[in-house]
């Protein structure tokens, strides 16, 4: 990792200290209770005292309020929290508050930040007063809880850490739950625990080019092409032999930059692409998730075997789990969104397709989702969601009045009543190919189209090229035609001249005097002669020097002409050539246009810049997807569904024990111990292999990105094939780490914010490392934008784009600051 990578990762988990999650609410209906002088729940006369049940209290001691205490935050957090007992016996903890710790070393003095960057003191070796958060520096706590005792505790923590006046800490809060308790910890922000992991491991290619985004900006801002600028090459880019194989059911196709975005992020490679997209990036999403599933359908049927899609099994407690071969992984898919409840790009298929598109586990589906679409994703965004969803999924436990109106078995019962190995695997395998012979076809079929088109463009630039060149040549022939009078006129005048000069000379020559008139005039007349002499040849000199000047213009003017005409004629041969080529073309190229009409990319619009109304007849049409063609891409990637569930079907025991135990994962119970072996949580290679074949049966897992660290914290970097983060225009860089660690390729998008700065946004940051891409009208560079569709509103970002990770740090140091120095004032004073 970079210094820069390193420095960058700093200050997001600086940042992350002082975001701490709020403090669950009071609220009886929730059991969660302020403690003011009564009994603690677990106590005689307390809330739950006797009661039945698997009771755990959390407990939340030396509350602070954030908004007053530190700028940019608000809500509440506490200095410690403690895991309790039903009877009141100490289980875990106690767990400080970092952002409590930060507030506290960050006030001990005034090197704190002094370098300039606003999180070195995150990593100072030493310092005066710095305390390491670690059990052996913590007060002592009693094992039998009561109120003093916390009380004491976190008075005796607060003057630890060098808070006590800074933050105030006061007050109890005690939340009683029974099963599993929440992941991470509740003090902590939900960015920290995934931030750590990063920090402290190298970074997988989609992480480093999001860390690496401005260096790699400036690198290769001469190889960035602004589509706005050149819309030539998104038609380009939209050219059949780049269109994926499988396509989402929708019933209208994308638009052409949507399009664009699909196949540029496919055909690219690179391990981050950002989208800027005003309205959302559902249908770019939607047609990615049918091409990735397509994707590994043709490995799939590249087995020899259903069998040999799975290597050895590995041992968990008493769980057996299988790891899919290296060929099926690399296509898991979590679609993330900024908060919970908020969309993630993804819906269901549309209604012209939706009967067609029910066939997929389809009982399963209904009963999980209430949709026969439904398990094409999972929506795992929190604890209480994954347990709902696995209930339904795997156990088929449902509640309340639904009960009476289920239709659908869990995918465990579907398993076991699975037919036999093989089943219908040959005749998916064989359906599946030929869905790809079919899209192949008609793919070759407008290639050949696209080529015809290419060819004929071509040929039609050259030949306007030639004509060009033609009717230039044939101007400046003409122009110098008209000037040969006047240079000949010009070479005789000159040669005249010249004679007259050498007659005069020559007549000069014979009266030259001779010895007896030269003796009588004392040699004057021989004196004047020379002098006479001297100025002939000088004339003579000087006509001759015109003549040849006279002549050199004149075989100039015979030279240009006959390469102008040389150039006309050869121009004229080019554009009959052309035209020609062009007239075999003609036929071909009109059948295609007759053949797939709107849907040929062709006339003055693709390559307008100016003009609104071509333009948006340019970027609301949808090149080489009419609905044969999108019609054979949808089935085969409903095929490719199709060949999914008869493999997993294929291998229903295979399938059943590994997706057992991550049931057990993701529904936050320990492991099942085994003869020799304690319970616990799975080792990593178990955690991923159960998690990969969660994947192959359901393609696409959805999760708000403050609940992914939580779902897939036992995934280490390049666990998973890809990101889709959607609404990412005002998200903070920090909440996009952990996802992206663990991701192979990424694709961010949201609607771009003009006033977002690449440190700022994660966005911003992505489109950097984005080829493709347009400038914002204050300069700022944003990856594949879509076409907003005229009279709607973008999609606003929910994030808070108002303050900066680096401004935050910087006003909670001048802050602290300010306030270290007033107390130790008062104290002096």
């Amino acid at each position: 990792m970079t210094e820069e990578a390193e420095r960058v990762i700093r200050l997001w988990r600086a940042a992350e200290m002082f975001s701490p999650r709020p403090l669950p609410e009071p609220d009886i209906r929730e059991n969660v209770f302020s403690v003011d002088g009564g009994p603690l729940p677990w106590q005689p006369s307390g809330r739950l005292y006797g009661r039945g049940g698997d009771w755990r209290h959390e407990v939340f001691g030396g509350i602070f309020r954030l908004g007053g205490a530190l700028p940019a935050t608000s809500g509440e957090s506490a200095l410690f929290t403690c895991t309790v007992s039903a009877s009141g016996e100490l289980l875990a903890g106690p767990d400080v508050s970092e952002c409590a710790w930060a507030a506290g070393q960050l006030a001990l003095g005034e090197e704190a930040g002094a370098s300039g960057d606003p999180s070195a003191w995150l990593t100072a070796s030493s310092g005066a007063g710095r305390l390491p958060v670690a059990r052996e520096n913590l007060p002592g706590l009693p094992s039998a809880i009561t109120v003093p005792a916390l009380e004491r505790f976190a008075a005796e923590l607060a003057q630890l850490l060098g808070v006590t006046a800074l933050l105030s800490p006061a007050g109890l809060r005690v939340r009683s739950y029974t099963g599993p308790a929440a992941a991470g910890s509740p003090l902590a922000g939900y960015f920290a625990a995934d931030l750590a992991r990063v920090a402290g491991s190298g970074s997988g290619p989609a992480l480093r080019a999001f860390l690496e985004a401005e260096a790699e900006a400036e690198a290769s801002a001469g190889n960035r092409v602004d589509v706005r600028v050149n819309p030539l090459a998104v038609r380009d880019g939209c050219s059949p032999g780049r269109m994926p194989a499988g396509r989402w059911p929708a019933d209208d196709p994308l638009v052409l930059s949507e399009q664009f975005a699909v196949n540029e992020i496919l055909a690219s490679g690179a391990p981050l692409s950002a989208v800027g997209a005003p309205d959302g990036a559902t249908p770019v999403f939607h047609d990615l998730i049918a091409a990735i599933v397509t994707e590994r359908a043709l490995a799939l049927s590249a087995l020899p075997s259903p069998e040999a899609g799975f290597g050895e099994p590995l041992a968990w407690g008493s769980h057996s789990v299988s790891p899919p071969k290296a060929s099926l992984t690399g296509f898991e898919i979590v679609a993330a969104s900024p908060g919970p409840g908020e969309p993630s790009g993804l819906g269901d298929a549309g209604p012209r397709w939706r009967e067609r598109a029910s066939g997929y586990f389809a009982s399963t589906a209904r009963l999980a989702g209430g949709d026969p679409w439904a398990l094409i994703r999972a929506r795992l965004d929190g604890a209480a969601e994954c347990r709902a969803f696995t209930n339904r999924f795997w156990h088929g436990r449902i509640r309340g009045s639904e009960v009476l109106f289920v239709a659908g078995e869990p995918l465990r019962s579907a398993l076991r009543s699975a037919g036999g190995p093989g089943g219908g695997w040959p005749a998916s395998v064989a359906a599946f190919r030929a869905a790809l012979d079919e899209t192949e076809f008609l793919s070759s079929e407008r290639i050949s189209a696209a080529d015809t088109l290419a060819r004929f463009s071509a040929l039609e630039a050259e030949c306007e090229e030639a004509y060009s060149r033609l009717e230039q040549a044939e101007a400046r022939a003409s122009e110098m035609v008209s000037r040969e009078p006047a240079v000949r006129e010009a070479v005789v005048a000159a040669e005249e001249r010249r004679r007259a000069a050498a007659d005069d000379l020559r007549a000069h020559q014979s009266d030259r005097p001779g010895l007896t008139v030269a003796m009588s005039t004392g040699l004057r007349a021989s004196r004047e002669w020379y002098a006479a002499h001297a100025d002939l040849r000088s004339v003579l000199a000087a006509a001759m020097a015109a003549r040849d000047s006279a002549l050199s213009q004149a075989q100039e003017l015979r030279s240009g002409l006959a390469a102008e005409r040389q150039t006309a004629a050869r121009s004229r041969e080019t554009a009959d050539r052309c035209a020609a080529a062009m007239e075999a073309l003609q036929a071909p190229a009109a059948a295609a246009r007759k053949r797939w009409g709107d849907h040929v990319p062709e006339g003055p619009s693709y390559a307008e810049t100016e003009d609104a109304a071509l333009i948006e007849r340019r970027e609301n049409s949808a090149p080489w997807s009419d609905p044969e063609y999108a019609s054979a891409r949808t089935s085969a990637f409903l095929a490719a569904l199709a060949l999914h569930e008869a493999w997993i079907r294929a291998n229903a025991g295979v399938v059943e024990a590994n997706l057992s135990a991550w049931a057990e994962m993701v529904s936050g119970r320990p492991g099942p111990a085994g003869p020799e072996e304690s319970a616990g949580p799975p080792p990593a290679e178990v955690a991923l292999a159960a998690w990969q074949t969660f994947f192959l049966v359901v393609p696409v897992v959805s999760v708000s990105l403050g609940s992914a660290g939580a779902l897939l914290d036992g995934l280490g970097p390049d666990s998973l094939g890809w990101l889709l983060a959607d609404g990412c225009g005002g998200v903070p860089p920090r909440h996009l780490a952990g996802v992206l660690w663990r991701a192979r390729r990424a694709v961010v998008a949201g609607c771009p914010d003009p006033g977002s700065a690449g440190d700022d946004c994660a966005l911003t940051r992505a489109a950097r490392a984005t080829r493709f891409g347009t400038l914002l009208p204050d300069g700022t560079w944003t990856g594949l934008p879509l076409y907003q569709r005229p009279g709607r509103d973008p999609v606003p970002d929910p994030a808070d784009r108002s303050v900066s990770d680096t401004e935050m740090l910087r006003a909670v140091l001048s802050d602290l600051r300010q306030r270290a120095r007033s107390r130790r004032g008062t104290r002096a004073g």
